[in-house]
């Protein structure tokens, strides 16, 4: 009865995601998401665990109707935002490091400034005039458990892009990769010219949502940071989710 009583107190949001067009009603974060956020901003915790443990957050949230590890990574990118404004509020506080002049800035972000980008659900790659394409889907939660942390170096993205490969077409025939090992699909990019790697790597590594921090250096310039990746996207919110 009175545990009743509570949880018609908690306020309810839906929610529609950019990508799979889905929608699902989500509540704020409560004090029972506490042991998922306590290992997600642990520095001793593995990546696996942080990822693991944020995706359980944001099922739980989700009343677990969803499945975050299998959520597109962009559509995971905006029911994060959206959690968290509702959660805490729109604004947030935090020092980032200047590219330029390598001094701790402080920004004032409004969550709410966030861009959706327009992205699609794949891409394909044409290897030869003869037709023969590789199709690759957008990455999900779970293709990042492959790497021992988030993407930084061309390996990271090299086995990342392999992961997203799903199809191989012929003019006369279809082949699914989907169970194929991830050794058998890296041999696949391995005969991609480097103009065709970089067209996949930014179309895996792009990010839903996109911001641009404004800030002025101790030199008196006026400079601009864009963050488009969903890398530092989740970076960023392992740390903001508590702030």
């Amino acid at each position: 009865m009175i545990i009743d009583l509570i949880k018609k107190n908690i306020p309810e949001y839906n929610l529609k995601f950019p990508l799979s067009k889905s929608s699902f009603s989500f509540r704020p974060i409560l004090v029972k998401e506490e042991k998922y956020l306590a290992i997600t901003t642990n520095i001793s915790s593995t990546f696996e665990d942080k990822l693991k443990n944020l995706c359980n957050l944001v099922n739980s949230c989700f009343d677990n109707k969803l499945d975050s590890l299998n959520m597109t990574i962009a559509d995971f990118q905006y029911a994060l935002n959206e959690l968290r404004k509702k959660s805490i509020g729109d604004d947030v506080e935090f020092n980032i490091t200047c590219p330029e002049t390598k001094e701790s800035i402080p920004i004032h972000l409004n969550l709410s400034k966030f861009k959706i980008n327009k992205i699609s659900n794949e891409a394909e790659i044409k290897l030869n005039k003869k037709g023969l394409l590789i199709k690759f889907k957008q990455p999900k939660m779970k293709d990042l458990l492959i790497l021992k942390d988030f993407p930084s170096t061309d390996d990271d993205y090299t086995k990342l892009v392999a992961s997203c490969i799903f199809e191989v077409e012929t003019p006369i025939e279809t082949y699914s990769v989907l169970e194929n090992t991830l050794e058998e699909k890296l041999k696949y990019i391995e005969y991609l010219n480097l103009n065709e790697f970089k067209k996949i790597k930014e179309f895996i590594g792009s990010g839903s949502m996109t911001t641009i921090l404004k800030y002025k250096t101790s030199d008196l310039v006026d400079r601009e940071l864009e963050v488009n990746d969903f890398a530092n996207f989740l970076k960023f919110y392992m740390v903001i989710l508590t702030l």
